[in-house]
């Protein structure tokens, strides 16, 4: 038996960002068993095998469980970096959806979107490299017109000249395409070349749950994952929606007996029901201005 203490699981558990579900997942361990432990006030008494599991998915020895809160080392002592960065709740959202629909944890989204970033800047690169050769292609074409036509020759050169630019930002990698409208009389309004991309695998996977909007904000797009679910699930209702966009309710949160559209209403009260008394006055206060407002016009 290992003795795990209890706030040194949780100060691991939060450590790692895993909420009590998702080192559930990780580990393998029953949630049950780690609610149990992290509710104890003193050590409590565990499986060697259970205290293995715990700490391969902490990522620490065994015995680092057993410790004094104030024992255990510091992050980058063990190799890990914590990254601080605030986001929308639109986006924190996201990631919600995206646990849920993938079975993908935030903690390893945030892990893995390096890999993700570097995989889709190559392809935008490669796939704006075929449309060149398509442009190259076409301004042959309208070459083959005729070199005596001054029509012909005008669209032909600018085709090259302006695959010229495309080719060298190409090169240097210049994905969200910065380079080419610093350098050319285009401007930024010309769109980002990478969003362009994004917009470009969305329609050929026709996934319902992923929206990409119109606007750009610091070169990425807006966006929403799972979109389809939230509607499904808050029926139109900005009470249920505002719950599940502040973070007060997840997918995975709502009973099962709550879930289709006959129990729209109960979904609802019960979703309603979990955002904070003093947020539930603000956002009432806020739909009453705006009403005042809309009522003028």
């Amino acid at each position: 038996m290992v003795a795990i203490h209890p706030e040194t699981l949780k100060t691991l558990r939060k450590r790692c960002s895993l909420s009590q579900d998702t080192l559930a997942t990780a580990s393998t361990v029953g949630i049950a068993t780690i609610k149990r432990i992290e509710a104890s006030n003193a050590p409590r008494d565990v499986r060697l095998h259970t205290a293995q599991c715990l700490a391969r998915a902490l990522g620490v020895a065994v015995e680092a469980l057993s410790g004094e809160p104030s024992s255990v080392k510091e992050t980058r002592e063990l190799g890990y970096r914590t990254l601080r960065e605030t986001v929308d709740s639109t986006t924190a959202l996201s990631y919600d959806m995206v646990e849920h629909i993938y079975g993908v944890s935030t903690r390893d989204q945030i892990v893995i979107a390096p890999l993700l970033v570097a995989l889709m800047a190559e392809g935008s690169l490669v796939w704006r490299r075929k449309r060149l050769d398509e442009l190259n292609a076409a301004a042959d074409k309208v070459r083959s017109f005729g070199e005596s036509s001054h029509s012909s020759g005008v669209i032909a050169h600018r085709a090259e000249e302006l695959a010229c630019w495309e080719e060298e930002s190409i090169e240097k990698r210049d994905f969200f395409g910065h380079w080419a409208d610093s350098e050319t009389e285009f401007g930024p309004d010309i769109g980002s070349a990478f969003v362009d991309y994004l917009r470009d695998v969305a329609r050929n996977v026709e996934c319902d749950n992923i929206f990409i909007a119109d606007e750009i904000s610091r070169d990425l797009p807006e966006y929403f994952v799972g979109i389809g679910i939230v509607d499904d699930l808050t029926a139109g209702n900005q009470w249920a929606w505002r719950a599940m966009y502040r973070g007060h309710v997840k997918v995975d949160d709502i009973p099962d007996d709550l879930l289709g559209e006959e129990r729209d209403n109960d979904r609802i009260e019960w979703m309603t029901a979990r955002i904070p008394e003093e947020e539930r006055k603000v956002f009432e206060e806020e739909n009453a201005q705006r009403t005042s407002l809309l009522s003028e016009f």
